[in-house]
């Protein structure tokens, strides 16, 4: 179903009004006269896809950034799923490229233009210290926009909201009928992704990705369980499902990774390196919808994905986690992806509070968090089985303790204290004998 490409420059609250849309949609299909649509809503954004905003700093590191965008919406894409694609969405031909994957599976797709002044977002940029952009960063991001023109086929239908300002609300209902009620328009030449010109990079692409399916269907044929198939052209291997993956599965994936990179070209050396890790993905979804991509290393640091992987195996339908927020998401994924290479973290508790320069650098800062927010990652990393992340995450709430008294204590996390004083006075007592 529709794709709903939200551009505008840094900090102009693309991804409140994502929010917001997605609300409304979600509000209008639960009512009586639209349950029948049987639609979802999910949002792509930059933290779900592990982009920083240094990626926009760099050619080399944006162009990956675009890719895994492109990425995530061809997989998402769908006559079930509503698509908003909640990324900077700057450059014209992104949005072209965009706009390009709709048509190809006859979908609706609309642009939604944050209009803010450049002084306003460079305040609301400052404002949110360092969350936010850089100033030299802002200010290239800035100079390189290009705003939509709704003459432009790819830019339409535009709809443009003005930001912060609460009398300028969202076009819901127009938003609505152009997207669900109007009828896509089919693909035709123009429109359909350009493959690169390279005829050899072609050649290999398909010829490897192809070598990899075969291998894969070959490694069936004995009717032993493979847990990891070794496939031709990289030393990564493929994670096997427990069951057998049928040649219309492989296919479609297949089909999905050459269509992308078609569009964005890989280094022939690392096409099958990149097939692998395509196959071995996992997104993750989050309770209020958000989606984040990441690899098998990542997504093994939890034990829940993956005993979840294990029993269900290959797939290209988000692994829910309905206790776990989008906004504590992006921490438990930030930790796993810079931790997935350690061999193990078993540096125990009781020896770092003893010792604090046992403690990376890179966890002090990550624990360096409000106690709200450090406890909501506590909580989500003990349902995700986390088991590093818990110990470190106790051990932060441990230091801190450790320097309170019981009433700062009590104070800090909100302790009633419901102790009689008959009781307050044998623990008392208790203590003393104990010394």
């Amino acid at each position: 179903m529709p794709l709903i490409m939200m551009t505008g420059y840094p900090s102009s609250g693309k991804s409140t009004r994502a929010q917001e849309l997605k609300r409304l949609f979600e509000a209008k299909l639960s009512s009586p006269a639209h349950q029948h649509r049987r639609l979802t809503v999910q949002i792509i954004d930059d933290a779900s896809l592990g982009v920083t905003h240094d990626a926009y700093s760099k050619p080399s590191a944006e162009k990956m950034a675009r890719g895994a965008l492109l990425s995530a919406v061809e997989r998402l894409v769908s006559r079930e799923t509503i698509v908003i694609a909640d990324t900077p969405n700057y450059i014209k031909g992104l949005r072209y490229q965009l706009y390009c994957v709709s048509r190809e599976v006859s979908t609706t797709q609309c642009v939604v233009h944050c209009a803010i002044s450049i002084d306003a977002a460079r305040k609301i940029n400052r404002d949110r210290g360092p969350n936010g952009y850089p100033e030299g960063l802002f200010d290239e991001l800035v100079m390189r926009y290009e705003e939509p023109n709704p003459a432009a086929k790819w830019d339409s239908p535009l709809f443009t909201v003005v930001q912060h300002e609460p009398v300028d609300e969202l076009p819901f209902d127009a938003i609505w009928d152009a997207l669900v009620e109007q009828r896509a328009p089919p693909p035709n030449f123009a429109t359909a992704m350009k493959p690169v010109s390279e005829t050899n990079y072609l050649f290999e692409l398909d010829k490897m990705t192809l070598d990899i399916i075969n291998a894969l269907l070959e490694s069936q044929k004995s009717g032993v369980p493979m847990s990891e198939v070794v496939v031709p052209g990289t030393n990564d291997k493929v994670r096997m499902p427990g069951r057998n993956l049928t040649l219309s599965e492989l296919r479609r994936y297949r089909m999905q990774f050459t269509k992308l990179n078609r569009q964005v070209p890989l280094k022939i050396d690392k096409i099958s390196s990149q097939f692998v890790n395509y196959l071995n993905i996992n997104l993750l979804q989050s309770s209020d919808g958000r989606l984040f991509a990441v690899d098998e290393k990542t997504g093994f640091m939890s034990t829940l994905i993956k005993d979840i992987v294990t029993d269900l195996g290959a797939t290209t339908e988000p692994i829910p986690l309905p206790n776990v927020t989008g906004n504590i998401l992006v921490e438990i994924v930030r930790y796993c992806r810079y931790h997935k290479d350690d061999a193990r973290l078993s540096t125990s508790v009781p020896d770092i509070l003893q010792d604090d320069s046992l403690i990376e650098a890179w966890d002090r800062k990550f624990m360096a968090m409000d106690d709200n927010r450090m406890l909501q990652v506590i909580s989500a990393a003990d349902y995700l089985n986390i088991e590093p992340l818990v110990d470190l995450g106790c051990l932060a709430i441990a230091k801190i303790i450790r320097a309170l008294s019981v009433e700062e204590i009590r104070k800090r996390y909100n302790v009633v204290d419901d102790f009689t004083p008959e009781q307050r006075e044998q623990i008392q007592k208790e203590l003393e004998r104990m010394k």
